[in-house]
């Protein structure tokens, strides 16, 4: 946890391209609690409503955590942001508004709310030639001896967490959010917002909807095609343990 240093301009404006930066400084360092505002003696140059843009510009939560049993806590807890980068590593950097809930107890926990990726870039891992299998995948039972004690163990239990994990959130994506990889840039977007629910037999997410792009490039077999219009439909796609099915138009 760390106080954050407010930045100026020399007309004593809030410098946010350096308070940018030093966020994403001291998130490179580890640090993962920030708290922005009036902390280290700049309280006097901050007016109400800058003070409410340096809370907004970060991610607020509030509300608290039951702790009677502290292997089964209870939660009521409201995650809100605007305009917060909320990734800034290998995978990506994103900028985000956001009003999420997690509520309810252990066993019982439902999560519910919006985001709305503004801008950014998510970086696609290159491929190892791997292919991930799920832990109730019939191969598995082809290789390994279940009646095995010592086998057994390589299956993944489900978390409790999960048993009964009810997860609604509504996602939007605007234009300026680009998906990159090695032989790809394409810029994507949503007209209609995307659900994100889970499945709890499979520990994974699920994603439904449409996922649009009309500029882009890709290159395949050493040719590079432009995109002019495009389209992932997403029915019920799991990340995750569980495998990925989606239909796509590219033109």
């Amino acid at each position: 946890m760390a106080p954050l240093v407010t930045p100026f301009t020399s007309s004593f404006a809030i410098d946010w391209p350096a308070f940018d930066e030093h966020v994403s400084r001291l998130l490179a360092e580890g640090i993962e609690i920030l708290i922005p505002a009036d902390l280290v003696g700049e309280a006097w140059a901050l007016d109400g409503e800058e003070k409410v843009q340096l809370f907004e510009r970060t991610v607020r939560l509030s509300g608290g955590i039951g702790i009677k049993n502290l292997a089964e806590p209870s939660f009521a807890l409201r995650m809100t942001a605007r305009n917060a980068r909320v990734m800034d590593n290998d995978t990506g950097n994103l900028f985000v508004n956001a009003n999420i809930g997690v509520n309810g107890p252990f066993n019982n926990v439902d999560v519910t709310g919006f985001a709305h990726l503004l801008r950014g870039v998510v970086y696609i891992p290159e491929s190892d030639g791997k292919t991930l299998v799920g832990a109730g995948d019939p191969r598995l039972y082809a290789v390994l001896d279940t009646n095995n004690a010592s086998m057994r163990e390589l299956f993944p239990k489900q978390s409790p967490l999960l048993a009964n994990l009810q997860v609604d959130v509504a996602v939007m994506v605007d234009h300026d959010v680009f998906v990159r990889s090695r032989d790809a840039n394409v810029e994507v977007y949503t007209d209609n917002p995307l659900r994100v629910g889970v499945n709890r037999t499979q520990g994974t997410l699920l994603v439904d909807g449409v996922l649009l792009s009309d500029r882009g490039e890709y290159r395949f077999q050493s040719r590079t095609f432009q995109i002019r219009q495009g389209a992932a439909t997403f029915i019920n796609t799991g990340y995750g343990r569980g495998g990925c099915r989606r239909r796509r138009r590219l033109m």
